[in-house]
């Protein structure tokens, strides 16, 4: 079982909860967010700030909005994965259906990058398949 130090990101996450200035955002933009250590198979962020890149799937208001983590590891064989193209063409990168999630705007740290509509598009009807 892999060790993960839950007390390092307790103490970053306290200062996540206290942040007041919330950034705007949009649906289908890519950040950074603060996603932590999580337990089991969540995914987790990475680096020293927990990291992760999310597309925002939908805006429920200033202060939250469903998200789609993404990762850079071949998912191609994976029905709960979709490739989306961002940041680097040349470097693939997927969509975890599975890993659908609400997050607070408390989290988002920065703003990489706008997913094309047809990607965008498609991440809407494969979540409506996961869910049908």
């Amino acid at each position: 079982m892999d060790y993960k130090d839950f007390d390092i990101w307790n103490s970053q996450k306290k200062n996540i909860h206290k942040k007041e200035n919330i950034p705007y955002f949009h649906d289908r933009e890519i950040w950074y967010c603060t996603f932590g250590i999580n337990v089991g198979v969540e995914q987790n962020g990475k680096w020293e700030q927990f990291l992760r890149p999310v597309v925002i799937i939908k805006k429920l208001n200033r202060h939250s909005f469903y998200a789609l983590p993404l990762t850079s590891v071949d998912k191609t064989q994976s029905i709960h994965h979709v490739e989306v193209q961002w940041f680097e063409k040349d470097k693939k990168s997927f969509a975890s259906l599975a890993q659908l999630k609400l997050v607070s705007s408390k989290r988002l740290a920065e703003k990489k990058w706008m997913l094309s509509k047809d990607d965008y598009r498609i991440l809407l009807e494969k979540i409506k398949e996961l869910f049908s």
